[in-house]
């Protein structure tokens, strides 16, 4: 039997699991507070009220105003949903330990009410405080939250705070109970300010690995790892390098598909060297492209205008100058945008100047980031 599958409401972190989460799960977000727990599940939410899917968000600690001023500002009407009764909000931020089974009971009903497919509960750490014993609280978790929407086909995601400095996910309990585990974690700068990972999904095959997480303008960016395969190019075309001689010396040019690593000393001619096997393909009528990491596309052009290079002309005949700064960027970030600038301009020949630039910040990364951009631009003949 084929389990359906629903998006996460972001594609990147769908491509993790299998292209989505199995219709009636119940997944645990679990994270340090500030990681973007509340945004991943409205997310979620967004993306089914979108396909036509009801949706009810349950909130132990935020009002309603509070959710659609947040959630405004990302571009997600909650609120033109709520008026064609396709969503609801239940604020249960003021309920006593004596008001939970009610509360949960309500959930039951809203949520038959509106045709909910999916449910958030903000937080279950909320829920847990109600209950006088772990046993009590499971039963709620594995009766009221699993069984009963599963049996409506209601996916449900369960927001867990995890504290700061510690490793333990909730009561311990939970882990157990839930079909999925989404963890989310603080990053370590400001290029990298929080991490997602999948940590347990049944009946899905799953990436395992960190991924960097942002907060945008849309909401949340998750960027997607570059796979690392082993590339076998088939090509025994060479392509000019560009300097006169050295042709002659490694056979006739570098190999199509290939990639190559320039070393040497600050000051040797390394970014000059670049420029010329880039300005050598563009020449011979193929798209190049450079991309410095070290010096603007400014600094590029002054620089090869004063080795004689007509900038302007080159450029018009596909030559393309980019430039990034690691600083600002996670190395996943960065490969990412690369790889959508090679999609968009298809060049044959890419320059990269200054790769140890990511050594600074990531030098116990450096091998798979290596690996990664190789990867990135080594494609069969």
């Amino acid at each position: 039997m084929t389990l359906e599958r629903i998006s996460t409401g972001i594609a990147s972190l769908d491509a993790l699991i299998e292209g989505g989460i199995p219709r009636g799960f119940t997944v645990l977000i679990a994270g340090n507070p500030g990681t973007g727990k509340t945004i991943l599940t409205t997310h979620f939410l967004y993306e089914g009220l979108l396909r036509g899917e009801g949706a009810l968000y349950v909130s132990f600690s935020e009002s309603r105003n509070q959710f659609y001023e947040n959630f405004n500002r990302f571009g997600m009407r909650f609120v033109d949903f709520e008026k064609d009764n396709k969503f609801a909000f239940l604020d249960f931020a003021s309920v006593t330990k004596k008001g939970i089974g009610d509360a949960l009971e309500e959930v039951l009903i809203v949520s038959r009410n509106i045709g909910a497919r999916r449910v958030v509960i903000d937080s279950f750490s909320a829920i847990l405080l109600a209950f006088d014993n772990i046993s009590e609280a499971r039963i709620a978790l594995h009766v009221v939250l699993g069984k009963m929407l599963r049996s409506e086909g209601i996916t449900n995601m369960l927001i867990t705070e995890v504290p700061t400095g510690t490793r333990t996910i909730g009561s311990g309990m939970e882990e157990f109970v839930a079909d999925g585990i989404i963890q989310l974690e603080h990053g370590t700068s400001d290029a990298i300010p929080a991490t997602l990972k999948v940590i347990k999904m049944r009946a899905t095959l799953m990436n395992r690995e960190p991924h960097v997480l942002l907060i945008g303008e849309k909401g949340m960016i998750m960027y997607p790892k570059q796979p690392i395969k082993m590339i076998s190019p088939t090509s025994t075309d060479r392509i000019s390098s560009g300097v006169p001689g050295l042709d002659q010396r490694i056979g006739g040019g570098f190999l199509k598909g290939t990639a190559t690593i320039l070393s040497g000393a600050a000051g040797s001619g390394k970014t000059t060297f670049g420029f010329q096997f880039s300005a050598q393909g563009v020449l011979h009528g193929q798209n190049s492209m450079l991309c410095s990491l070290e010096e603007s596309a400014g600094e590029i052009r002054v620089m090869a205008k004063s080795l004689g290079f007509d900038v302007n002309e080159l450029e018009k005949k596909g030559l393309h100058l980019l430039s990034w700064i690691p600083e600002n960027q996670s190395p996943d970030a960065f490969i990412s945008a690369l790889a959508s600038r090679i999609e968009a301009v298809r060049p044959s020949i890419l320059i990269l100047d200054g790769l140890s630039t990511f050594e600074h910040l990531y030098k116990q990364e450096m091998y798979s980031i290596t690996k990664r951009l190789v990867n990135l631009t080594e494609r069969p003949a």
